[in-house]
């Protein structure tokens, strides 16, 4: 079963995890479990411990960031998975998939960004590397034609993209 959702360190405020509504806080070895929520006025805990106190059934998807996703009922999750004790079990797999499909939508616009950060940290590299490699070129005694040719250029293209970076004044 997986317990958390991930965004490989892209956007680690992003992380998911699954709650379990509490109809009363932990105590005891479960004082330090669960957190009050103003929107629900009840308890969750994202805790992944048999035995909690009191658990209501209730689940939902939640985010690092105070997100939080549509609360299942037993009823709800029961009929994905019948043999779900609200009491005792952790969720099936399946469930639990379900539930954080919620968070994942949540996330997609943090991905598209990561994403579009990661190209242009890449476009950056490799035209750092065509500069290098223009440099490179010319150093060896090409003339502006050939460099041009070679990355698509006019030679009055590629004179004006790199003759000043390469303090090269024809």
């Amino acid at each position: 079963m997986k317990s958390v959702g991930r965004m490989n360190g892209l956007a680690p405020e992003h992380e998911g995890f699954m709650e379990r509504e509490l109809s009363e806080p932990g105590a005891g070895a479960f004082a330090y479990m669960g957190h009050h929520d103003e929107s629900t006025d009840s308890v969750w805990c994202s805790g992944w411990t048999n035995g909690l106190p009191s658990p209501t059934g209730r689940w939902r998807s939640a985010c690092e960031c105070g997100w939080k996703g549509v609360i299942s009922d037993g009823d709800t999750i029961y009929a994905i998975d019948p043999d779900h004790d609200p009491g005792k079990d952790m969720l099936d797999e399946t469930v639990e998939d379900l539930l954080m499909a919620a968070w994942s939508s949540h996330v997609d616009p943090f991905r598209s960004l990561a994403q579009l950060r990661a190209a242009a940290t890449s476009a950056a590299i490799a035209l750092q590397a065509l500069d290098d490699a223009v440099g490179t070129a010319r150093s060896a005694g090409n003339s502006w034609a050939l460099v041009a040719a070679e990355v698509g250029l006019t030679r009055q293209a590629a004179h004006a993209r790199w003759a000043q970076k390469m303090s090269d004044v024809e």
